[in-house]
């Protein structure tokens, strides 16, 4: 099951730099255009700094661990249509079962805005889907 976001989380002012990720970008810090942008988001939250935004290039972006949000970071799709951006959380499934979520989100000011979230799982026995924020 996939949800499409508009607009989630708390609404905080922004202040940070923007961060680009795009899966043919050239991976070049501080990944600030579309010819730089990094090529995963783990690298995005690493650069990014409070009041930052992260921006998703449209399509599909695959990740197989949480996206930790701890900070005052807005993370969103290239455009404003929710569907064309989607971050997909790969699980790795055995049957212990789990708990795989997507967004791990525990800062009152982290966003996630105009991209649909897939993939995340609550419990592989019982294989409940969900995006898991």
């Amino acid at each position: 099951m996939a949800i499409s976001v508009a607009v989630f989380a708390a609404f905080a002012a922004f202040a940070g730099n923007v961060v680009y990720v795009a899966p043919d970008g050239s991976n070049t810090s501080p990944y600030d255009t579309w010819d730089k942008a990094t090529t995963n988001l783990q690298t995005a939250l690493n650069a990014a700094v409070p009041g930052s935004k992260i921006v998703l290039k449209s399509g599909l972006h695959e990740t197989r661990v949480t996206v930790d949000m701890a900070s005052d970071i807005t993370i969103s799709g290239e455009t404003d249509d929710p569907t064309a951006t989607e971050l997909r959380r790969i699980c790795v499934v055995s049957n212990s079962g789990g708990v795989y979520r997507t967004f791990h989100m525990h800062s009152s000011g982290a966003r996630v805005q105009n991209l649909t979230i897939s993939g995340g799982r609550i419990d592989s026995v019982t294989s409940t889907f969900g995006a898991n924020v």
